[in-house]
């Protein structure tokens, strides 16, 4: 090889993230074609994800929200720009949903623990006990309600043990149990995982996070304060 091409090598090699930085977004949009014309969700967009913060994402209905999740958990591609990751598990946009809906319980347990290498018996054993589907555990999860669906995806969510979770509009798990485990996880004693979490609602990013971004007209504006960030989205 010669040396400029070694030298031009050396200059594309991109260097580690910083400790405190947990994701970067980098020049990154994303749009849609729509009946009036095409619609821009994200646009040239740069900023970096504070790592040990629980990161709180406002904006209206359609503001690009859920896109965003989506980029960074790699279902969508953005139309320019770029993604880095540090060293952190990161989870799928709990809310939205990761099942295949042919499988039964223990099937979608068995492929997602074989993605992320984890032990099947255990797992099979912690999710049939926070889930609690009954007999349905071994039913195809098209015929679930939307609260067993719900918990199925939490349970499975908490035994993977992530470093970083994906939120799309809010904590809602209905049972006690799998509540209980997601404040331990993210604000117990022996905290482990910090969040991102997408919401049009305040009051759920006032109560799990700790510091906000305002997603309007395609642009991010970051508060380091929570309040200042609320006030900044209720003001639009």
């Amino acid at each position: 090889m010669k040396v400029g091409h070694m030298k031009l090598l050396k200059k594309l090699k991109k260097e580690p993230l910083p400790e405190n930085v947990c994701i970067r977004i980098s020049n990154l949009s994303k749009g849609y074609r729509t009946k009036s014309g095409y619609h821009l969700v994200l646009d040239n967009i740069s900023f970096d994800f504070p790592k040990d913060r629980n990161i709180g994402i406002l904006g209206r209905n359609g503001a690009g929200k859920s896109t965003l999740l989506e980029i960074i958990f790699g279902r969508l591609f953005p139309d320019a720009g770029t993604i880095e990751f540090g060293q952190t598990k990161m989870s799928w946009p709990i809310g939205g949903s990761c099942l295949k809906a042919s499988f039964n319980a223990k099937e979608n347990i068995k492929f997602i623990c074989r993605l992320y290498d984890v032990n099947i018996e255990e797992a099979i054993e912690f999710v049939r006990y926070y889930a609690d589907l009954g007999k349905y555990f071994d039913e195809p999860v098209a015929t679930y309600s939307s609260g067993m669906k719900a918990r199925l995806i939490f349970a499975l969510s908490a035994m993977i043990g992530f470093d970083c979770y994906l939120v799309d509009e809010g904590f809602n798990t209905g049972d006690e149990r799998l509540t209980n485990i997601v404040h331990e996880r993210f604000f117990g004693s022996e905290k482990k995982s910090n969040m991102i979490m997408v919401s049009h609602n305040p009051a759920h990013i006032r109560k799990f996070c700790d510091c906000a971004v305002v997603l309007d007209k395609g642009k991010f504006q970051y508060y380091d304060n929570i309040e200042d960030g609320i006030t900044a989205y209720q003001n639009l």
